[in-house]
């Protein structure tokens, strides 16, 4: 048992105590930021939903700002306000992506104490046999070269579905666009709750001392065209769209044609831009609203 502590203690594959040696493997992407953020040197956050998780913070260039990239699946603005409730404290900037999707209560259910900081008090860990299996996973997973599914910097691991899509030579997003009009756009309860949590996300922030911007993602044409053929989808989407910025004036709305072009998504999944591209309206977002001029 002894053995078992101090391999445990060692690798640490969930990440309670430090930084894990071979890198996080195991637990959801929830848990993964949540947990990545406390070791990850920085001084901004980048957050959202999945689509902003696959963004490569070193790839954001604005001098004077280290991000990491706090975003995961199907974030919601009450958990958003909870992470950053909890983790925006010693940071100068928030970036913020938002989907018109996250404002249908009646797919996503309201949960705004995703998050707690508990503080680590759990010694059976560090003894668990469950948590040796994830230390000789991580081991194992190491050795074969696997990455983790969460890089230090918090981008999520992206390579299995760039080779995938490398494998593709055309665009089939026909079982997604389905998927979608069911779960994202059908059968809509428009949260104003989620609304207003925007302008507590943004006094929280002030209250702070932190800037905060906000911006819509892209979204693909093949997604827009879906909506705009449903009456109930199109109105969705413009009264969240209006309702958004109404509460939130300085948004800025990347969802138009320059990044719409199924060349920025995947050629199996019209939900998911390019991380280069998420990158790159990142870097015009911080451009547009002078956040990168004012440090350097």
């Amino acid at each position: 048992m002894l053995l078992t502590g101090v391999v445990n203690g060692f690798v640490d594959p969930l990440g309670k105590v430090h930084d894990p040696l071979f890198g996080l493997y195991y637990s959801s992407e929830r848990e993964q930021k949540s947990r990545a953020v406390k070791y990850f040197p920085h001084n901004a956050l980048l957050i959202g939903s999945s689509r902003v998780a696959s963004i490569n913070p070193d790839d954001v260039d604005c001098p004077g700002l280290t991000f990491f990239n706090a975003a995961f699946s199907s974030a919601q603005p009450e958990e958003i306000y909870n992470f950053l409730d909890l983790y925006a404290n010693d940071v100068d900037m928030v970036v913020i992506g938002l989907d018109v999707f996250m404002f249908n209560e009646k797919h996503y259910e309201y949960s705004p104490r995703t998050f707690r900081e508990n503080g680590f008090d759990d010694l059976g860990y560090f003894f668990s046999a469950n948590t040796l299996g994830y230390s000789v996973g991580a081991f194992k997973k190491w050795m074969r070269g696997k990455e983790p599914n969460c890089k230090s910097n918090g981008q999520r691991n992206m390579s299995d579905k760039d080779q995938r899509d490398r494998g593709m030579e055309h665009v089939d997003y026909v079982e997604t666009l389905a998927q979608l009009a069911k779960d994202h756009y059908a059968n809509v309860h428009f949260s104003q709750r989620r609304i207003e949590i925007l302008s507590d996300i943004e006094r929280l922030m002030q209250d702070r001392g932190i800037r905060v911007v906000f911006f819509w993602n892209p979204i693909n044409n093949a997604i827009l065209e879906m909506v705009r053929s449903d009456r109930q989808m199109d109105e969705f989407y413009e009264k969240t769209k209006r309702d958004v910025r109404q509460a939130i004036p300085a948004i800025a709305d990347y969802s138009g044609p320059e990044f719409s072009g199924s060349e920025s998504f995947y050629k199996f999944d019209p939900v998911h831009y390019y991380s280069a591209v998420g990158a790159q309206v990142v870097k015009q977002l911080l451009a547009d609203s002078g956040s990168c001029d004012q440090k350097q």
